[in-house]
């Protein structure tokens, strides 16, 4: 096999990363391979990582891509220099670059709140009118990747458990809690629509489960009926709002990085900056100093 192959192999088998996050890898290096132009990827020098990590930025890719491209390149020489493929990394005098978070906009309480109260409105028939309703339920009270949802088992809800264990990335386990609303609309879920199938939402798919496009149009579509802009509403802005609406009622950040499955606490953090911003703009619209401007 090529470096390439025996790197993603790697990643997979042995980092346990998701077949999507390795292929992400791989096209970052399939552009570095193309910009090489032949040359062999096992004879680079820092030199030419400088002069690719150059090019990308005059060709108008943004920082963070870029960042992203030397982190790939990175791993991949690290990887190679353990093998004994390399003498040494030709990455290694590279500092390390912090990838600029955008803040997530957020779907508001009143958005949920509408997103709820439609879902039982959309669908051809019963059964996928009350599975819109638990959809939204674990996304949004659980904080669960849409991933994690569809491919739930529908005996892990039997005796109305308060909280479940979830495989995340990386095949990680961890605790998700399940609300007590989210409890009742499984409950009317199961006696509308019972099934043999082991799955909670099984589908004809190969996978015999949702799959995450699907969920992604409906919540469109939802979203469409009840009022809110389609183009704010997905399952990860669901999960951001989890996560958001937790922090603003005063959760721990610690406890939210363990709900939401972060390796990292910095990956959580990104949410204070959304809790700053509307303690600013409380400011700005209640104090006397701030409804004057001078604030």
């Amino acid at each position: 096999m090529s470096p390439v192959d025996d790197f993603i192999q790697y990643l997979v088998a042995v980092k346990n990363l998701s077949i999507a996050t390795a292929n992400s890898y791989s096209n970052d290096l399939n552009v570095f391979s193309k910009y090489l132009k032949g040359r062999d990827l096992l004879g680079v020098n820092q030199n030419e990582i400088s002069n690719f990590l150059a090019d990308q930025t005059d060709k108008g890719f943004t920082s963070n891509t870029v960042d992203r491209r030397l982190s790939t390149l990175k791993h991949f020489y690290s990887f190679l220099a353990k093998e004994d493929r390399i003498a040494n990394s030709p990455c290694q005098r590279f500092p390390k670059r912090r990838i600029e978070q955008k803040i997530p906009r957020i779907l508001s309480h009143k958005d949920v709140d509408a997103l709820l109260a439609f879902a039982p409105k959309v669908g051809k028939n019963p059964a996928e009118r009350a599975k819109n309703r638990v959809i939204i339920e674990l996304l949004y009270g659980s904080g669960l990747r849409v991933s994690e949802l569809a491919s739930l088992k529908r005996d892990i809800f039997q005796g109305s458990p308060q909280a479940i264990i979830v495989k995340g990335k990386g095949s990680k386990e961890r605790i998700v809690v399940i609300s007590k609303k989210a409890t009742n609309a499984i409950k009317k879920y199961f006696e509308i629509s019972p099934s043999n199938s082991a799955f909670l939402f099984p589908s004809r798919s190969k996978q015999g489960y949702l799959n995450r496009e699907l969920i992604f149009l409906r919540l469109k579509e939802i979203a469409h009926v009840a009022g809110v802009d389609p183009s704010n509403v997905s399952p990860h802005k669901l999960r951001h709002a989890f996560a958001s609406h937790l922090l603003e009622n005063g959760a721990n950040l610690v406890v939210i990085q363990k709900l939401l499955g972060h390796a990292n606490i910095t990956t959580t953090e990104i949410y204070t900056h959304v809790l700053d911003k509307n303690l600013i703009n409380t400011v700005n619209e209640k104090h006397p100093f701030g409804k004057k401007g001078k604030v």
